[in-house]
């Protein structure tokens, strides 16, 4: 029987390993619809979050140093007057929409001036770069994040099947002091 205990802890913990697979984080550039007509946008997918909480930490992200409001416009969420100082000296306006999958969180980011012109990026220019990083480094950080959580979790599954098997362990050793005595 413990022996049966042990190859059940051994499998749980290889599925835990393996579902914890690392996946590739990438932003995609195209143009995609929105509330003023279709702009160049990046999206990225967030695997393994949650629309909440990621919406919470963009929301704060974005306003780092921000001059500007952050309201919600026709669904989206829109940062005014964010700085980021290597996607451009002034301050930029940042419309972003986020969208829970079954995978994670998709979030799709589009960026004007302060005359409400879009920027769009010469692909692999030095903005565009910095517009990838600045998204990309967001989605790593959120990605991070939800792992650790789901890490969490699993490490406290892992804590109640050892009690689990602790107590049935010390019941077989009751049982079998039962049968000598």
């Amino acid at each position: 029987q413990n022996n049966m205990k042990k190859i059940l802890v051994a499998a749980y913990l290889t599925f835990s390993i393996t579902a914890f697979a690392q996946k590739n984080i990438t932003v995609d550039e195209a143009p995609r619809p929105m509330s003023k007509d279709t702009q160049f946008s990046y999206l990225v997918e967030i695997p393994q979050a949650k629309v909440k909480q990621v919406e919470k930490d963009w929301l704060k992200y974005i306003s780092i140093k921000s001059k500007g409001k952050a309201t919600v416009v026709n669904g989206e969420n829109l940062q005014t007057e964010a700085v980021y100082k290597n996607i451009s000296p002034n301050p930029f306006n940042v419309y972003s929409k986020l969208v829970e999958t079954t995978d994670g969180v998709n979030l799709t980011v589009w960026l004007t001036d302060n005359n409400a012109a879009f920027i769009s990026k010469t692909p692999n220019s030095i903005e565009d770069l910095a517009v990838q990083k600045y998204v990309r480094d967001f989605a790593v950080q959120e990605y991070k994040l939800a792992v650790e959580e789901e890490l969490k979790m699993e490490r406290n599954k892992l804590n109640d099947i050892e009690k689990q098997q602790a107590s049935l362990i010390k019941d077989e050793e009751k049982s079998n002091k039962k049968i000598n005595d």
